[in-house]
């Protein structure tokens, strides 16, 4: 019975463009998800709240929101995105000087 609990009480996970707010994620969770997702290629819960100016205390419920809404794994798709954008960028320019 836990079991099948357990897994109704799992947040529904939008994969395209996931590092958007997700169903039922609360305010806080996004707002904590977001330091964490900008703080970079080299980000860590402890760095983020660092960052944010905010109690180290605050780890722990920052882990639990990072182990639910998928932190790590939005993150990457965040990262790849960014990294998409770039590489337009680089070939509009690139295609630019080729004009010339």
């Amino acid at each position: 019975m836990s079991d099948i609990n357990e897994i109704e009480e799992r947040p529904v996970f939008i994969q395209e463009e996931s590092w958007l707010r997700q169903p039922r994620e609360t305010g806080a969770a996004f707002f904590a998800f977001c330091h964490y997702r900008d703080f970079g290629g080299d980000r860590s819960i402890r760095k983020a709240i660092e960052n944010a100016k905010l109690p180290e205390k605050r780890c722990g419920i920052w882990r639990a929101w990072s182990n639910r809404y998928s932190w790590r794994k939005r993150c990457e798709d965040y990262d790849t995105y960014l990294d998409k954008i770039r590489r337009q960028e680089r070939e509009t320019a690139f295609r630019e000087v080729e004009k010339v």
